[in-house]
């Protein structure tokens, strides 16, 4: 932190709100063993004592914090990286049939996609549980009124998605049954945008 410190010109310093500061104190005496945590909580602490961006600490950061998982923060973190839009091609898995029309079948979970530089989706479910606590939180934005024209686009996420969830259709009695894609777009938010900026910094 120290360290830290000592990177903030002289002239940008600025004292920090002290529930900010008491909070995030407080909080990282439970984090200890988790490095990635110190420092994006460090963060929060210097970038509020820097006149450069503490207008864009917000106080509910340190609690947001506590509610994502480590997959959940590389998820956000990749999104934010894609810095040349804010929005992405995303979809929601189900089944269709050979014309691409959806034909009625409920998935017991929703199996969400993505295309996101930087991020490959090993665990579907787990990035699934990520994008729904993302959206839970006010981080992004999930849009199935709008898509890209591309329609190459969201057959690769449906590609790519086949190796872990083709295994779905052998429970469905139609033998014209396939994965299709309720297409959508994925948006981070500002709140999502400024908490990646803080946290990670980027000045």
């Amino acid at each position: 932190l120290e360290k830290k410190y000592k990177q903030i010109p002289e002239d940008k310093i600025t004292d920090p709100d002290i529930s900010i500061l008491g909070n995030t104190l407080d909080t990282l005496k439970y984090c200890l063993d988790k490095d990635y945590l110190v420092d994006l909580y460090s963060n929060i602490m210097i970038s509020d004592m820097d006149k450069r961006t503490k207008n864009n600490v917000h106080i509910s950061f340190v609690e947001i914090l506590k509610q994502l998982s480590k997959n959940d923060l590389e998820v956000l973190q990749s999104i934010y990286m894609m810095k040349h839009t804010k929005s992405i091609s995303f979809g929601k898995l189900c089944i269709v049939d050979s014309n691409e029309k959806f034909i009625g079948y409920e998935l017991h979970t929703s199996i969400y996609m993505a295309n996101i530089t930087n991020y490959k989706i090993d665990d579907y479910n787990m990035f699934s549980n990520s994008i729904e606590n993302l959206e839970r939180l006010g981080l992004i934005e999930l849009n199935y009124g709008k898509y890209f024209n591309e329609k190459e686009t969201y057959d690769k996420l449906i590609d790519d998605a086949k190796p872990y969830c083709e295994h779905i259709l052998s429970g469905i009695n139609n033998s014209d049954a396939k994965l299709g894609c309720e297409k959508g777009i994925l948006s981070i938010n500002n709140l999502g945008y400024d908490l990646m900026k803080i946290c990670l910094r980027d000045l």
